[in-house]
């Protein structure tokens, strides 16, 4: 932490130097004073220390808890999800609001984000947190049912939108809620409920994570390019392990190179990428949960784009 962010370290060290100068300054002014008008120092002190020391209620500003929290029920085991989210800034009405419902919530007070892949990653919680969506994109199932059933299996239960602190980014929310298929329960100028619908058949998931490019398109084609590594994340939402198929459709930059896969923990597994678009299908078993494919590939510069480093290029992924 740079010393410029905590100012109040300075002002540490300096009250104790002027604590000194404020003590010698008081004992020059009571020693100039007659015996008799000590009392009247005396209690001047003391009623300094008193107003100083005071621990009481001291109410400078009211953050009153939306009327609307209280026709949520009780929690159940799952979680809300707050727009604002509250991710890398330091807001904390929405742990206030917490303390009212008592539900885990999605963010909180993080002034700096720790590494947070549900908050960052996760289809429904990605596009509600930055406003925006991909559509059309390289994953299938793609939005809004990709976002709709990863609430889901995350344990969203209701998203919840305030929207005097959304300001500007109410308007293109309410249109993410309305493509997503969420209606609200409860809606005033502070509070509005979602609820998410539970997954009726639930089905293997994945999404992007660190290392992609934004989706390109031509007429007829949307592609991402990865750097020199990448991560998707695949999701088991069953109880037992599951086997599935990863299919990836994709093409290396200018020339054949190699791509390393690799699930968790495990063995990589080399494929190699030629410069013609191609298809390769992977057979994994996935234990319940969320999973991470690392994928690393050599990668080279971008002509006309600066720094840019691309490998291999995706039109298509899909966990079947």
């Amino acid at each position: 932490i740079r010393s410029s962010h905590r100012p109040n370290h300075f002002v540490i060290l300096s009250i104790l130097l002027v604590a000194l100068l404020a003590a010698g300054g008081l004992r020059r002014l009571i020693a100039r004073r007659p015996r008799r008008p000590w009392a009247w120092s005396g209690a001047a002190i003391l009623l300094a220390l008193i107003i100083d020391g005071y621990a009481g209620p001291l109410p400078i500003v009211e953050r009153p808890i939306p009327a609307g929290y209280a026709h949520l029920p009780a929690p159940d085991g799952g979680a809300l999800l707050p727009i604002p989210v509250n991710l890398n800034v330091s807001r904390s009405e929405n742990l206030w609001y917490q303390t009212a419902h008592g539900w885990p919530i999605v963010g909180g007070f993080i002034g700096r984000e720790p590494p947070y892949p549900l908050g960052r990653y996760a289809p429904g919680v990605r596009e509600l947190r930055y406003g925006r969506r991909d559509d059309p994109d390289i994953l299938e199932p793609g939005w809004p049912e990709l976002a709709r059933e990863s609430l889901a299996h995350y344990g969203i239960r209701y998203v919840l939108y305030h929207p005097d602190a959304m300001k500007q980014s109410y308007a293109p929310l309410r249109e993410l809620a309305a493509e997503l298929g969420l209606e609200p329960i409860y809606a005033d100028e502070r509070l509005e409920i979602y609820p998410v619908p539970p997954v009726d058949a639930p089905r293997p998931l994945a999404y992007l994570g660190a290392g992609w490019y934004g989706p390109e398109r031509d007429a007829e084609r949307v592609w991402r390019w990865m750097g020199e590594s990448a991560e998707l994340y695949l999701v088991n939402p069953f109880d037992a392990p599951r086997a599935v198929r990863l299919e990836l459709q994709m093409e290396s930059f200018e020339r054949a190179r190699p791509l390393a896969v690799r699930l968790d923990d495990g063995p990589p597994v080399t494929l190699e990428v030629s410069r013609a678009a191609m298809r390769r299908t992977l057979h994994l078993l996935l234990e319940p949960g969320t999973h991470v494919v690392y994928l690393d590939a050599p990668a080279d510069p971008r002509p006309g784009r600066g720094a840019e480093l691309i490998s291999i290029s995706f039109e298509r992924v899909a966990v079947r």
